[in-house]
């Protein structure tokens, strides 16, 4: 597959995944922050924000959080894949369990 298509491709999932987990992030930062000694449980939070706020409380922070993850997996993803071609063509490894490893050590 041609590098823009892996970048096009890469960052499209991260947009994605970022929308699917923004709820989930929100509650989290939002029980991480709570000054309770104890934070109310996920599903009693998410209630309360979707009362309180609506949707656009639960997910607060999206189009940013999408923005990061589109530039992370747009540059991750194809780096990774460039990688484990380059190594499997150059004959570095021969299973490709190891050249998936080490693939990913420029990324990580």
């Amino acid at each position: 597959m041609p590098l823009p298509h892996l970048i096009l491709l890469g960052g499209t999932a991260g947009v994605i995944g970022s929308y699917v987990t923004t709820p989930t992030d929100v509650m989290r930062v939002r029980m991480q922050a709570c000054h309770h000694t104890k934070s109310p449980p996920l599903l009693r939070s998410f209630v309360n924000i979707f009362k309180t706020e609506g949707m656009r409380g639960v997910y607060r922070g999206a189009v940013p959080n999408a923005q990061r993850a589109a530039v992370v997996n747009g540059v991750q993803i194809p780096t990774y894949d460039v990688m484990k071609r380059n190594l499997l063509a150059a004959g570095f490894e021969t299973t490709r369990e190891l050249t998936s490893v080490r693939a990913c050590l420029p990324v990580s």
